[in-house]
C-alpha cells in the first residue's frame, strides 16, 4: 500500500512538473495536473489493510472505475471505518470522533448483547474499549436511519473498530457464542498464540 501511495504522489508531481514547463505567466493550466490530482479520496479514505489484524468476512471489497479518485464507504474488515453523523445526549457526533483511544465495538439496535460481552472480554484482557449500541434507544442515535446499511450489518451485528480507525471485524448477526466469537477475535486481532 505506501509503496502505491508514493507512486501516486510522483505522478503527481510529474504531472505538475510537465504542465508547468510549457505554462506562461498568463497562462494558469501549470495547476492542472492530472485528474487525480487534488482528487484522491480513494487514495485517503480507501486504503485497506490486510494483516492477522484483520479478519476477514467473506466479503469483496466494494469495486470502484479508478481506485484513487473513487471512494465508497465501507466496513469491509481492513477498511478505514466511516463517518457517519449520531447523536449522543442530543449531541452531534461524527462516527470518526469515537475512535483514537482504544478499540470501540459498535453494535446495531438489537445487538446489547454484543456491546455487553466486548465490555467483558476487553476488561478481562485489561484493552481500552468503548463499546455503544446504535439506535433509538441505544447509547448513540441514528436519527438518519442509515448506521446499519453504511456499516454492512444487521440490527443484531457489530462491528470492531481499532484504535487506528480500521475495521478489525464484522458480523452481520448475531452468533450462538458472542463470548467465545470475541475471545477468539481478539486473540487474533492482538496476535496472541492459541494453545
Amino acid at each position: 500500500m505506501d509503496r502505491w501511495i508514493t507512486e501516486q504522489a510522483l505522478r503527481n508531481l510529474a504531472s505538475i512538473r510537465h504542465v508547468g514547463s510549457r505554462a506562461t505567466e498568463q497562462d494558469t493550466s501549470m495547476y492542472e495536473g492530472r485528474q487525480e490530482f487534488f482528487h484522491e479520496q480513494g487514495l485517503i479514505f480507501a486504503a485497506t489493510y490486510e494483516s492477522s489484524a484483520v479478519l476477514p468476512d467473506g466479503t469483496a471489497k466494494p469495486v470502484v472505475a479508478n481506485p484513487v479518485t473513487d471512494y465508497v464507504p465501507t466496513t469491509h474488515p481492513g477498511c478505514r471505518a466511516p463517518h457517519l453523523w449520531l447523536e449522543r445526549a442530543g449531541q452531534r457526533l461524527s462516527t470518526l470522533d469515537l475512535f483514537g483511544t482504544g478499540f470501540v465495538l459498535l453494535a446495531g439496535r438489537a445487538g446489547a448483547a454484543w456491546s455487553q460481552v466486548a465490555k467483558e472480554v476487553a476488561h478481562a484482557r485489561r484493552l481500552p474499549l468503548h463499546a455503544f449500541t446504535v439506535g433509538p434507544q441505544g447509547d448513540l442515535v441514528d436519527s438518519g436511519g442509515r448506521w446499519a446499511s453504511v456499516y454492512g450489518v444487521e440490527q443484531d451485528g457489530a462491528v470492531l473498530v481499532r484504535p487506528d480507525g480500521h475495521v478489525a471485524w464484522r458480523v452481520r448477526s448475531c452468533v450462538t457464542n458472542p463470548v467465545e466469537t470475541l475471545q477468539e477475535v481478539f486473540t487474533s486481532v492482538l496476535g496472541e498464540r492459541t494453545s
